[in-house]
């Protein structure tokens, strides 16, 4: 499903800090939300999870900015292997995400807007898959 960016904005923007809504920053103005079979697919196939973490040097920051990576990089094999038709392809609507505990403690994840169940937030480290919660997980800064 082609959504335009305000759209994944305004999916993020319940969970931001008030004082911190300013702080999305996506590069296209259109995105595909992929169901999300289609994001379990992709999250199997990438390496991601698999790297060892590195303190400082390969830690959460890396992992959420590889995934991303990773994602545009599934999306433009999809084109290549004709999947997708080329006058048809867009960015899927993945980002990377910073969260921040109550404690304050800040943490990258990545976030997806799927076509069938909605936005979903993702572990790069694990793959895994979550609904979030208002309260809960409180973002602080989106690229995508």
């Amino acid at each position: 499903m082609k959504v335009y960016v305000r759209e994944i904005k305004g999916e993020l923007q319940p969970y931001f800090l008030i004082e911190k809504r300013g702080n999305l920053w996506f590069g296209d103005l259109w995105y595909w939300a992929p169901k999300k079979n289609e994001v379990k697919k992709f999250l199997e196939i990438s390496w991601t999870d698999k790297r060892t973490y590195i303190t400082t040097t390969w830690d959460c920051d890396d992992y959420a900015l590889k995934l991303l990576a990773d994602c545009r990089d599934y999306t433009r094999w999809l084109v290549e292997m004709e999947i997708v038709k080329k006058a048809n392809a867009l960015p899927w609507a993945f980002c990377e995400v910073w969260s921040e505990s109550r404690n304050g403690r800040r943490h990258a994840l990545n976030a997806v807007l799927t076509s069938d169940s909605g936005l979903f937030l993702i572990e790069p480290q694990t793959d895994k898959m979550w609904k979030p919660e208002v309260g809960e997980d409180t973002l602080i800064f989106a690229r995508g």
